[in-house]
């Protein structure tokens, strides 16, 4: 169509004048989607911040639960079972929530949001263990090695994959 439009504003002023406002239009689109990409990994930080925190407070809220009243009934490894549907049904929705509210796409942006927020969990759950538990950094990592520890593990993981899983629907 450029090269229609450039032979034909050879001939007259105004096609010369179409040209020159498709081409200054398409460099103004051009510069758009440079600036949105250059944001894009910021949009992503904050987009994983905000999915850590959600899930991460709705954690320790059943994580409360689970540890005081659900554990002595059923015990350690029961619990953790019964939590991880309802943690991983809530990351799935806050991963489908954040994906449409900020738009992504690429993979590299989903990786960049669950990344973040695994990141974020392991340091908030290693230092929630050592402020309120007194619970070494050492102590953590043996009890991922247990099943109830596993089983969170897995959940963990799934939950930092969940944003490359869902399927942002509009």
């Amino acid at each position: 169509m450029l090269h229609a439009l450039t032979a034909l504003g050879r001939q007259g002023g105004e096609f010369a004048l179409c040209r020159n406002l498709i081409l200054i239009n398409a460099a103004r689109l051009n510069s758009a989607k440079a600036l949105a990409m250059k944001h894009a990994p910021s949009k992503a930080l904050l987009a994983g911040t905000l999915y850590f925190a959600l899930i991460f407070a709705l954690g320790f809220v059943l994580g409360t639960l689970r540890v005081l009243w659900l554990m002595p009934l059923v015990g350690q490894t029961l619990a953790v079972l019964a939590e991880q549907p309802v943690m991983l049904t809530a990351s799935w929705f806050a991963a489908r929530w954040l994906l449409r509210r900020y738009g992504f796409q690429s993979v590299r942006d989903r990786a960049v949001m669950g990344g973040i927020a695994l990141v974020l969990l392991f340091i908030a759950e290693i230092a929630l263990g050592f402020t309120l538990f007194n619970q070494s950094l050492t102590r953590s990592l043996t009890e991922a090695l247990v099943l109830p520890g596993l089983i969170g593990l897995i959940g963990q993981i799934i939950f930092g994959l969940m944003p490359l899983l869902v399927r942002a629907t509009r």
